[in-house]
């Protein structure tokens, strides 16, 4: 430790009365208030309200001219309304079809292998992706109308990996057996932090607690939450809205 940084120890420390004192100062330079004329004030609002106003309207020029008809360029297919903020991050060639009134978040990565020959991402209307959703659809995944999907969420429908560990040495793919497709039915709600493994299908109107696992089908109209994602409490139809 050098001079500099034992001296600066001692004054955090206020070793000695001097020490004690220099600290005193510091913490009152620190925490000293201008006081400052309301002429000011209004300057520097108006300063900050200009600066909010035109980043917004940067950001949807910016989503309007450049990101937004890239992202349509890559879909098969996106219906009206779409709401976007951040270009997309997508690998692979999965065929991506979007509904109407699709809202997404923030940052979203779509990825899938070369397993499967035309792998499928199917959004339906009225759903929510929150900031920094992964999904990946190495066969089929399918986000049915009116489902909300928070943030940090990750949806495959595969291991990823083979199971085999020679195959995994050697870097091979998973089989095409061992993808099993996901169904998100209409109405249900992912927390935040959600893992959605693959095989799973999520029942109509069901919620998924912040943080779970889901490894198994959880049944419509239920909370399901831990890891795994186990079946809390089941809804009335009338409290999610079914109609």
């Amino acid at each position: 430790m050098n001079s500099v940084d034992q001296f600066v120890l001692r004054v955090k420390r206020a070793e000695t009365p001097f020490y004690a004192k220099l600290k005193r100062t510091a913490q009152r330079v620190q925490n000293y208030r201008i006081p400052l004329p309301p002429p000011w004030i209004w300057m520097i609002e108006g300063i900050h309200w200009m600066r909010g106003t035109f980043g917004f309207a940067w950001l949807r020029l910016c989503v309007m001219l450049y990101r937004e008809p890239l992202f349509r360029r890559r879909c098969a297919s996106v219906g009206d309304n779409l709401y976007l903020e951040l270009l997309p991050a997508i690998s692979g060639h999965a065929r991506i079809t979007l509904g109407h009134d699709v809202i997404v978040s923030g940052a979203l990565a779509i990825g899938c292998s070369r397993v499967c020959e035309e792998p499928e991402l199917i959004i339906g209307n009225n759903v929510f992706l929150g900031h920094q959703v992964v999904l990946h659809p190495n066969k089929r995944i399918v986000i049915e109308d009116d489902v909300l999907v928070a943030s940090n969420c990750f949806i495959t429908d595969s291991n990823e990996h083979p199971i085999d560990m020679e195959r995994r040495i050697r870097h091979q793919p998973c089989e095409p057996g061992e993808i099993k497709p996901v169904v998100i039915r209409r109405g249900a709600w992912l927390g935040k932090d959600c893992v959605i493994l693959r095989g799973v299908e999520i029942g109509e109107g069901a919620i998924i607690g912040a943080g779970s696992v889901v490894s198994k089908s959880i049944p419509p109209f239920t909370i399901a939450v831990g890891n795994p994602a186990t079946v809390t409490r089941e809804l009335a139809p009338e409290a999610v809205g079914k109609r």
